[in-house]
């Protein structure tokens, strides 16, 4: 069935205003990415946390979000992927996104920073999310976290590394 006119158009209009990112380098592509980025207009959603998290196979940064009107303990928790093809995004593009999951479900939402194409070839983005998802299960109690109530999501590429690890 042929594309609705509307439709069409709308997605002309956003392919017209991207920059051409599978022309550019990768770090070239992350910069223009990350300079269309919104700021964060939720920060009092959730408070963060900054850790970094043996792998294995090296260090991986983790940013772990709290809701701040909520007071129960232990909290469930998701471990979230971000999305960006394995390459564009990273923990500072789902921000404000992470803040809102937390604050809106009342669970301790750990983002990971896993490391991205094309300096990292597959799977160390897949081993870096099981390792992160693997490290909240371990440290549950003292991230105040119910270790019977641990999810992992994601979005675009996150989503496929949210469904390699369960």
């Amino acid at each position: 069935e042929p594309m609705d006119d509307g439709v069409a158009a709308m997605l002309r209009t956003l392919n017209d205003a991207f920059p051409p990112v599978e022309k550019m380098s990768a770090d070239a592509a992350r910069a223009a990415v990350a300079a269309r980025r919104q700021p964060v207009s939720n920060v009092e959603d959730a408070t963060a946390e900054d850790r970094v998290v043996d792998t294995g196979n090296g260090d991986i940064a983790v940013r772990i979000y709290r809701p701040q009107r909520t007071t129960d303990v232990p909290r469930p928790a998701v471990v979230f992927l971000h999305g960006g093809g394995f390459v564009l995004c990273d923990i500072e593009s789902h921000d404000g996104f992470c803040r809102a999951m937390s604050r809106h479900t009342g669970s301790v939402v750990v983002s990971v920073d896993y490391r991205r194409a094309p300096e990292h070839r597959a799977p160390a983005a897949a081993r870096d999310a099981y390792a992160a998802f693997d490290w909240v299960a371990e440290h549950a109690t003292s991230l105040g976290i119910d270790a019977r109530r641990i999810a992992v999501a994601g979005d675009s590429a996150g989503g496929n590394l949210a469904a390699a690890v369960v």
